[in-house]
């Protein structure tokens, strides 16, 4: 028993330009997604440096509190401040 041709042509599949309009559509929602991850991995970052400098600066705080900090630390070199307050433990030093 033959099947008609158009019954054939329904148990085919997709069409080609069917498939090519799929991945055209695939492709403008992956260029529209990208930047938006891209965008959310950089505000991540800039929280996690914000949220180290608040910590930084509540550190020193304290550290100025305690009278713990050296006079000559109070300048702008940041290096040397940073390195004072891990040998004094305020700041746990990560390896």
């Amino acid at each position: 028993m033959k099947t008609p041709r158009l019954l054939r042509r329904l148990r085919c599949g997709f069409t080609l330009p069917e498939l090519l309009v799929v991945i055209v559509v695939v492709a403008i929602l992956v260029g529209m997604a990208i930047p938006s991850v891209f965008n959310a991995k950089q505000q991540t970052g800039t929280t996690h440096a914000n949220a180290n400098a608040k910590l930084l600066n509540e550190q020193i705080a304290r550290a100025k509190l305690d009278g713990d900090t050296d006079p000559s630390l109070s300048g702008n070199d940041e290096v040397a401040l940073a390195k004072h307050l891990v040998e004094a433990g305020y700041i746990v030093k990560f390896k």
